[in-house]
């Protein structure tokens, strides 16, 4: 017989890191999911692909890690039909 009882995934803890110097603290706190962000540049904001890598190479795969990548507004003109799937014709 199977056991019909579901259980709940835990919730993660996602933490925003600006720099490799930040790693350490975001791993020892408990991040699930590390983030990579300069909130100088907005609250999307990218931060430099060398200081993406400096992360990456410092959480040297003890967790996963994200980027954020701007706001959409920066990058500039593009044809936005990309981001629509057929599901959703413009």
């Amino acid at each position: 017989m199977m056991d019909a009882t579901y259980t709940r995934p835990t919730p993660g803890l996602l933490v925003s890191v600006r720099g490799p110097n930040e790693v350490e603290a975001a791993v020892q706190g408990g991040a699930s999911l590390i983030d990579v962000k300069e909130p100088n540049r907005g609250a999307l904001g990218q931060a430099d692909d060398d200081v993406i890598a400096a992360v990456v190479k410092r959480v040297a795969g003890r967790q996963p890690v994200s980027a954020a990548l701007g706001e959409l507004i920066d990058w500039g003109e593009f044809d936005v039909r990309f981001l629509w799937t057929p599901a959703w014709p413009m």
